[in-house]
C-alpha cells in the first residue's frame, strides 16, 4: 500500500506514539547498589522482607506534600521471620560510608551545615533510632556487606 506523500507525516507520528515504551536506563551509583542488594537478599534470604525505601516531596495546591519514612530514614527497610525483628540498611557507595570524624565536624559546624551533611546526620541518628527500639540497623556498601548484616540481624545483634 502506497502512503500519500501528504499523509507520510501523520503515519510517522502515529508509529511514534505508538511504538514499543523504550528501555529505562539502569539506575547508577548507590541506586544501582541498592537494587543489587535488593536483587541478592531475595534469592538468598527466604525469611527476609526487604523493601526500597522511596522519598518524595511535592507541590500540591501550594504545599509540600513528602512520602517515605521522613528524613535521614534508611534505603532498604524491611522485616525478618519469624521474630518480626525490624531490619534497616542505609546504602553507601564504597568509600562513602561516615565515620565517627565526618559526623563530628557536621555537628560542630551546627547551623553552618551543609545540606549533605545535615542529612548525614539524620541518617545516623534514624539508624540509632531503629536500634533503640530493638531493631538492626546498619551502613552496607556491598551485596556481601548486606549479606553479612543479615546474619547479625539474626543472630540479635543491633548493628
Amino acid at each position: 500500500m502506497t502512503i500519500p506523500p501528504a499523509a507520510r507525516h501523520q503515519v510517522e507520528r502515529f508509529r511514534e506514539i505508538f511504538a514499543a515504551p523504550k528501555a529505562k536506563p539502569r539506575r547508577q551509583g548507590e541506586g544501582a547498589l541498592s537494587d543489587a542488594i535488593r536483587e541478592a537478599l531475595a534469592l538468598t534470604c527466604p525469611d527476609l522482607l526487604l523493601m526500597r525505601n522511596a522519598q518524595c516531596a511535592v507541590v500540591k495546591s501550594n504545599r509540600m506534600v513528602r512520602g517515605g519514612l521522613g528524613n535521614g530514614s534508611a534505603d532498604l527497610v524491611g522485616v525478618l521471620r519469624p521474630s518480626g525483628r525490624w531490619v534497616a540498611l542505609e546504602v553507601k557507595v564504597p568509600g562513602e560510608i561516615p565515620t565517627t570524624d565526618d559526623l563530628l565536624r557536621a555537628h560542630n559546624r551546627g547551623a553552618r551545615a551543609t545540606a549533605a551533611q545535615r542529612h548525614m546526620m539524620a541518617q545516623r541518628v534514624w539508624l540509632e533510632d531503629v536500634r533503640a527500639f530493638g531493631g538492626f540497623a546498619a551502613y552496607v556498601s556491598s551485596v556481601e556487606e548486606a549479606r553479612a548484616a543479615i546474619a547479625r540481624a539474626r543472630t540479635g545483634a543491633s548493628s
